[in-house]
């Protein structure tokens, strides 16, 4: 299945996936990191794919704790590893 907006996914990364606020990680100010979301936490796509810095990222919401988290993530880390399925 394909990633597109109004798709459910869910974080694959054992590490977790961090949530940013603009899509991309290089020379990224301090606060970028909105909040940093365990494996296994689902996810809504709002908009997206964005290519930026050789990476595709997606803006997602989600409900954690009580709190919607909403921001960017990562599809794959740089080495091609998968942060994010559907």
């Amino acid at each position: 299945m394909q990633l597109q907006a109004g798709r459910q996914i869910v974080v694959c990364a054992s590490d977790g996936v961090n949530v940013r606020r603009s899509p991309g990680r290089i020379n990224k100010l301090a606060g970028d990191v909105l909040t940093a979301l365990p494996a296994g936490t689902r996810l809504t796509i709002l908009d997206g794919p964005k290519p930026m810095d050789g990476l595709t990222w997606w803006a997602v919401s989600c409900v954690t704790a009580g709190q919607t988290a909403r921001g960017w993530v990562a599809q794959a880390d740089g080495d091609g590893t998968p942060l994010i399925a559907v």
